[in-house]
């Protein structure tokens, strides 16, 4: 549930710790321009987080590790063969490190790693644990697209209902009216916000009562209403006569 940069860089913390090395990093790869972006660091220094750039090619251990779709694991980077390892390494005087791919939705999200500055000979334990930890970047990652996804949905839901002519509302069991468009204004004399966690029943006249009920049975069963003509209050005391449309709202199988 932590927000992406306190995941990150949590996640850094703790593979440095585990695995009692130096240096840990997050790099977010950037397909248009062939290159990776420091999103996350142990060891690195603050100033290059967001702003260092690291080649997508076989020149970098990160690139290599993509382009392989495995994990990489260099026990020294003078006798490296494979790619040359990037200036954010070599800078740094790293000889071992390991690094392993961040998977995405479609695509890969970028590369986790983990480095020392002497030289190291990891282990099978230490791959799966590296891995483990992307992984849990990975569910991040798309949680944070999910929240992203549904939000800009709530959002085109909501600006369509704003304009509707229609009255459009969403009434939970539990918590009443949770939503409700201007169109009620219209409609019933009530403003959106005095209707907030109100009842819809409460707003029922009584000589439509029982045909409502009868509709709740239907959402009750997962079924829609459709078309039913029922008389509703009106803010000073009159009746609006109205046709419903109503259709259940679904969480984990329940109609809520």
């Amino acid at each position: 549930g932590a927000e992406l940069p306190e995941l990150m860089n949590a996640v850094v913390r703790m593979v440095a710790e585990c695995l009692g090395v130096e240096y840990a990093k997050v790099l977010r790869y950037l397909p248009n321009e062939y290159l990776f972006i420091l999103e996350a660091a142990v060891g690195f220094g603050g100033v290059r987080v967001g702003t260092e750039k690291v080649d997508g090619g076989t020149d970098s251990q990160a690139g290599y590790t993509l382009l392989s779709h495995e994990p990489v694991i260099v026990e020294d980077f003078d006798a490296e063969t494979r790619f040359r390892g990037p200036a954010l390494l070599r800078d740094e005087g790293i000889l071992s490190g390991i690094s392993v791919i961040i998977q995405g939705d479609e695509a890969p999200y970028g590369v986790l790693g983990a480095h020392t500055r002497t030289l190291r000979r990891f282990t099978r334990d230490d791959i799966n644990f590296v891995q483990a930890a992307a992984n849990v970047l990975a569910l991040g990652f798309k949680r944070k697209a999910a929240e992203e996804a549904l939000s800009k949905s709530e959002e085109k839901f909501r600006e369509i209902a704003q304009r509707s002519f229609d009255m459009i509302y969403t009434c939970y069991h539990d918590r009443g009216i949770t939503y409700m468009s201007p169109a009620v204004t219209r409609i019933l004399g009530f403003t959106p916000a005095e209707l907030i966690g109100c009842k819809c029943r409460d707003y029922v006249t009584p000589v439509s009562l029982a045909a409502w009920k009868e509709g709740q049975k239907k959402i009750a069963r997962g079924e829609p209403v459709e078309g039913l003509e029922v008389e509703f209050r009106r803010k000073d005391g009159t009746a609006a006569f109205v046709e419903l449309n109503e259709s259940p709202i679904m969480e984990h199988g329940r109609v809520v």
